[in-house]
């Protein structure tokens, strides 16, 4: 099963977005923050990471730029 991350602050689209993959199939772990994105991408290896572009603190693009620093190239 693909393992998918979700990271809104908007209570609303986190739980639209995790409705609409889990019907699709996915196993998904939805956060309202981006810290709380980042520890659980450390926590445990997925397969997609859907994130807000715009939220308070970090923003989506350091978001993603931290889990490609983080994961492996040959991964």
């Amino acid at each position: 099963m693909v393992r998918a991350l979700v990271i809104d602050d908007d209570r609303y689209v986190l739980s639209l977005l995790c409705d609409l993959l889990g019907s699709w199939g996915y196993d998904v772990d939805g956060v309202g923050s981006p810290a709380q994105g980042l520890r659980r991408f450390q926590e445990r290896p997925y397969d997609v990471v859907v994130t807000d572009l715009t939220m308070p603190g970090v923003n989506g693009i350091e978001v993603v730029t931290r889990i490609r620093a983080e994961r492996s190239p040959l991964a």
